[in-house]
């Protein structure tokens, strides 16, 4: 959706609606490229086919003279592009594909069809016994729709595809309810609201939110690792709280890209490169709180903020440098990397 969609009202969103579904009607319309008529020159370039698809596959209607057999023809199908056209002439259809096809499973066929086209523009001169090229492509992808046949061809607004129930209802319970999570997904993303797998974080964060009323989520990160800020959406081992020398599951709320240097004779190449975005979820190591922590001898120690370095997969850290002071708690849990990359233990 358009930015300034927004600011309509909805007759005028609908009117929009509506003038881009014709739009897109008369640029995806096939008309047959042996005709020679003198168009309006405000008509829109029509493409030589007609073409629907499903998640599955792509049926692609190429019309040819009559009379034509399929050893006058030449078809080509592979993984990226496609070629359709009559031996000896200019290809009908030649392009890139929108995406990637089974060659294996893709095939063509040339059908005869008793078809009156009623085209507004051919109201006058209806087309009779025609003949045509029937192609069926497989997709690889089946969880996406096609914006176009080839690329260099007018786009559709796949946001606006509506499957057939009937449709649906013939899939399996899995299938149809990765179909299902699509759709809602996309009109989640044309309202401007959250998928299902981001209303999923959130419902995560704030569970913790609940359960941890102590803590607050919101924590510094004080490592080199690209990350910023981050939010605590669980504690590891099932404490009820995190103190300093915990693990945490964090999402990156705040990231910026860093730049790895390297040293070479003196010189010194910026690579630029983001370790952890925006988004993603990671494991963290607790170094400080603003909650005092007491010690074995009595006394206690407290923080101005709360702050984590990053860990990899492997409890690692991400990052080749800290920032700032630590907890010396973090000795004591036998963190001796983490230590030893601090500048000062508190």
């Amino acid at each position: 959706m358009d930015k300034n969609d927004d600011n309509l009202t909805e007759a005028e969103r609908d009117a929009k609606d509506k003038a881009q579904r014709e739009k897109e009607a008369l640029e995806q319309a096939g008309l047959f490229p042996f005709f020679t008529i003198n168009f309006p020159s405000h008509f829109p370039p029509a493409l030589p086919y007609t073409w629907k698809q499903t998640l599955e596959d792509v049926e692609i209607h190429v019309p040819i003279p009559k009379g034509t057999r399929s050893r006058d023809l030449v078809v080509e199908i592979k993984k990226k592009s496609i070629k359709v056209g009559l031996k000896g002439k200019e290809p009908i259809l030649e392009g890139e594909l929108c995406k990637d096809v089974k060659m294996e499973d893709s095939t063509w066929t040339v059908i005869g069809k008793l078809k009156r086209h009623l085209i507004w523009i051919l109201a006058n001169h209806p087309v009779k016994d025609s003949r045509e090229v029937f192609i069926e492509l497989e997709k690889i992808n089946k969880m996406e729709w096609w914006k176009n046949v080839v690329t260099h061809h007018p786009e559709i607004d796949t946001t606006k595809i509506q499957p057939e129930n009937s449709k649906l209802s013939d899939l399996d319970g899995e299938t149809r309810g990765m179909v299902e999570k699509m759709m809602f997904d996309q009109r989640q993303k044309q309202m401007g609201l959250p998928t299902s797998d981001e209303q999923k974080k959130f419902d995560m964060i704030k569970a913790f939110q609940a359960q941890h009323p102590e803590m607050d989520s919101l924590l510094k990160v004080i490592d080199n690792s690209g990350a910023l800020v981050v939010e605590c959406i669980n504690v590891i081992g099932g404490a009820r709280h995190a103190s300093v020398g915990d693990e945490i599951v964090c999402v990156v709320k705040k990231a910026k890209t860093i730049a790895n240097t390297t040293e070479s004779g003196g010189a010194v190449a910026s690579l630029g490169a983001t370790r952890l975005k925006r988004g993603e979820i990671s494991r963290g190591l607790v170094v400080r709180t603003r909650k005092e922590v007491r010690r074995l001898d009595g006394s206690f120690v407290r923080f101005d903020d709360n702050a984590v370095i990053m860990l990899n997969k492997q409890g690692q850290p991400l990052g080749n440098r800290i920032l700032g002071p630590i907890a010396a708690e973090c000795r004591q849990k036998r963190w001796g990397k983490v230590v030893a990359l601090a500048q000062k233990i508190v």
